[in-house]
């Protein structure tokens, strides 16, 4: 318990906090004698309420900054994107094939290359240039765009090219997400 307090009261590891103690049981000799817990914990609340103060004050800060404000309208842009196009697409393959399996294999084609490459694309985002690797990613979903509207101006019948370019899809969302979060 002595440990907990002192790691709280000083916000460091307990481990460090254990080494800090004093023959007394606190962590700091000023506070020692029978007083020592309650004082500890008043200055643990102190803290958390000055936190909070804080930091509701300087909620709206961090969007006075106008390029995250640009790069959080384009990330909200590109998902309202995203979920229209995969709905359009979908409707476009049930529509032309008739068979509900295609419009499962829409969304399968787009959710398995984004389970199988998260972990590498979460990988990629920590080792390289995040804003080239995020660009990167743009630059493949437009691709993927373009290609879905020339197979649709086309007019074809034959799902399988969908399905490619949704795996494509897949592949640029997996490795946008990480690096997205990442930026943040």
């Amino acid at each position: 318990v002595a440990i907990a307090r002192a790691a709280a009261w000083s916000s460091v590891h307990p481990y460090d906090a254990a080494r800090k103690f004093t023959p007394s049981g606190c962590a700091d000799e000023s506070i020692a004698g029978p007083d020592c817990g309650r004082n500890a914990v008043r200055l643990v609340g102190y803290a958390r309420r000055s936190m909070s103060r804080d930091s509701a004050a300087d909620r709206g800060a961090v969007l006075r900054h106008p390029d995250l404000r640009r790069f959080l309208a384009a990330r909200f842009v590109v998902s309202l994107a995203t979920q229209v196009q995969t709905v359009a697409v979908g409707w476009q393959v049930f529509v032309a094939s008739g068979d509900p399996f295609d419009l499962g294999l829409i969304g399968l084609s787009q959710f398995l290359p984004f389970v199988v490459l998260i972990l590498p694309a979460g990988h990629a985002a920590d080792r390289y240039d995040r804003r080239r690797l995020q660009l990167a990613t743009y630059v493949l979903l437009a691709a993927c765009s373009a290609a879905l509207l020339a197979l649709s101006m086309v007019g074809i019948e034959d799902p399988a090219p969908i399905f490619g370019v949704m795996v494509l899809f897949g592949i640029a969302r997996a490795f946008n997400q990480p690096t997205g979060q990442a930026l943040l």
